[in-house]
């Protein structure tokens, strides 16, 4: 999408529509940068623009925020939400310490992945739900990878340990083997300066052996439903 000095915005397409048959290569809107504002492509059917993206946070809770480009899911979360959790170590993808999680649908389940906030935009988390380290806990009850952390003592400084328990939760929704391979897969993304990794292994392996049910599990089908409306 290009703006246009007389108020005209030119959108172009490089690749066809899934099911429909359209000349989409280039269709101009009048708008403003405010938006949302709509577009009438040459078949009749309207695309709606918007500056704001739509996804679930935590849970079932839905947000509509403000997806400007340069705004990073990290600084979403600790300047607009508070959730100070997810930390900011190398700002560059690198050391995990951002580490957060998402899950979208995926052949009528969800599919949970562990990503960088640091390097993630706003804009990339539409029609997802956003895990951060605050909403792991049922109230008062630790998640299972949270207990086996504090079971294990698997903490030093502290710093990187939301991004730990970050990548092994996303690897306890999916439901990964506790076995040693698949544990060093889970946390290849997370670097701990204080050296200790022999007890989140530890941690890893009980937790994942624990069960694999937790808080979110009840929710899956309201969370795939809430994620298909606001894809539809």
């Amino acid at each position: 999408v290009v703006p246009r000095d007389n108020g005209l915005f030119l959108v172009s397409w490089t690749a066809p529509v899934p099911g429909r048959n359209l000349d989409l290569r280039q269709e101009r809107a009048r708008g403003d940068a405010r938006g949302p504002y709509s577009l009438t492509l040459k078949s009749g059917y309207p695309l709606l623009m918007s500056n704001s993206v739509r996804f679930l946070l935590n849970g079932l809770t839905e947000i509509a925020a403000p997806a400007p480009p340069d705004l990073t899911v990290l600084q979403w979360l600790r300047t607009h939400r508070r959730l100070t959790g997810t930390k900011e170590g190398c700002a560059e993808g690198d050391c995990g310490a951002c580490t957060i999680v998402l899950a979208d649908a995926h052949e009528g389940a969800l599919n949970w992945r562990a990503a960088n906030a640091c390097i993630l935009m706003v804009g990339q988390i539409h029609g997802k739900l956003l895990v951060s380290v605050e909403g792991l806990a049922d109230g008062a009850l630790l998640h299972p990878v949270q207990a086996a952390m504090v079971e294990r003592h698997a903490s030093q400084c502290g710093f990187c340990t939301p991004g730990f328990v970050m990548s092994l939760f996303a690897a306890f929704r999916q439901g990964e083997a506790p076995e040693t391979e698949a544990i060093h897969d889970a946390l290849a993304g997370n670097l701990c300066r204080c050296t200790g990794y022999r007890p989140i292994v530890d941690a890893a392996r009980d937790a994942l052996s624990s069960g694999g049910v937790d808080r979110f599990t009840p929710m899956e089908p309201a969370i795939l439903a809430s994620l298909a409306a606001i894809n539809e």
